[in-house]
């Protein structure tokens, strides 16, 4: 998506402060952004969970570029649990434009060493706006199911390819602070369903293979070798594999044996079946240097079709502005999950 051009209305910085001082600092710029010619638009509250003060400020910037699009109170945790009791805060005010209008949101950057570290729900509950649905984010490790800044969530935001220690976009595989492995983040995934809606920002950057996917099967012509699948090989990184591999499973309950798992760069499904004694192939993948995913079905001494799918820039606003207008349980991605599992 379009980054949305933004400016900084006012900012404030307090060391070694008090949770009332920062509440009253935001009211003031509030008050000031009220005499402003834009007028505050939030439609939610988004807390962000950082595992180093890089990570939060790379949040800021990210939810800076789609902000007139998704306004937000955005609340940026940065947690220290082992050190000394201190709260440092930054609280900025930012005007973006909206549909030809002129709005703006809130910034509140929070670290916090010590005890309070270990109680974030209850730190961001004075931080919250009332009658707005509260999106916790986090950009490392899944949280744990008894997080408490997860019993205050209306939603959970993570993002399993980070989580587990690959980098977004086209970067290496040195994953973020706290990234923990494959299964322990499937895990912990799991351990969310049934109590908040979960969102996670790799699923959703896999859209365009399953939609592909799923649009080359859906036909007369080529439907019927799904009846009698012979392979399915999945290539990718660990969450990729896992998600795509987890979602064929449980979509097309492939006999045992029949799905490979392949380590690779990029993504790529190779679905192998026969219709009428044909062998017919459908493969969805995208190629090394292309920001383009490429959809093909075959059928030996039959039809064929091709398509193409430009993907969205490699940036994460993208995803994120994706999820934030999709905050409900899915059942596809939760089978998958579990399916990824096993």
């Amino acid at each position: 998506m379009a980054g949305v051009a933004t400016r900084t209305l006012g900012e404030w910085t307090g060391r070694a402060t008090k949770v009332g001082e920062v509440l009253e600092q935001l009211d003031g710029l509030r008050r000031k952004g009220q005499r402003s010619l834009a007028s505050r638009t939030s439609v939610l509250t988004l807390v962000v969970h950082a595992p180093s003060a890089v990570d939060a400020w790379d949040a800021v910037a990210t939810v800076h570029r789609f902000g007139g699009h998704h306004p937000a109170r955005s609340i940026v945790l940065v947690p220290l649990p082992e050190g000394p009791a201190r709260l440092d805060a930054r609280v900025s005010l930012t005007a973006a434009e909206a549909g030809g209008h002129q709005v703006w949101f809130e910034d509140v950057v929070l670290s916090i060493s010590g005890p309070a570290a270990r109680r974030l729900g209850s730190l961001v509950e004075p931080f919250a706006l009332s009658d707005l649905p509260l999106v916790a984010w986090y950009l490392g490790a899944a949280p744990e199911a008894g997080d408490d800044l997860v019993a205050t969530a209306d939603a959970v935001l993570v993002d399993s390819k980070l989580a587990i220690g690959e980098e977004g976009g086209d970067a290496g595989d040195d994953g973020p602070v706290g990234a923990l492995p494959e299964r322990d983040t499937l895990d912990a995934v799991v351990a969310l369903f049934g109590r908040v809606p979960v969102v996670d920002l790799a699923w959703i950057r896999l859209r365009p293979w399953r939609e592909l996917l799923a649009a080359l099967v859906d036909g007369a012509a080529f439907r019927p070798a799904l009846d009698d699948l012979r392979s399915a090989t999945v290539t990718g990184k660990a969450s990729a594999r896992a998600l795509l591999g987890g979602w064929l499973s449980s979509r097309l309950r492939l006999p045992p044996g029949t799905l490979h798992l392949v380590a690779a760069r990029h993504a790529s499904v190779r679905l192998v079946g026969r219709i009428d004694g044909r062998e017919a192939t459908f493969s969805v993948e995208r190629l090394a240097g292309e920001r383009l995913v490429r959809a093909t079905a075959t059928v030996e001494g039959g039809p064929s079709f091709t398509d193409v799918l430009a993907l969205p820039e490699a940036d994460p606003s993208w995803a994120l502005a994706q999820a934030l207008t999709g905050l409900r349980c899915d059942p596809v991605y939760e089978a998958a999950v579990r399916a990824g599992l096993a």
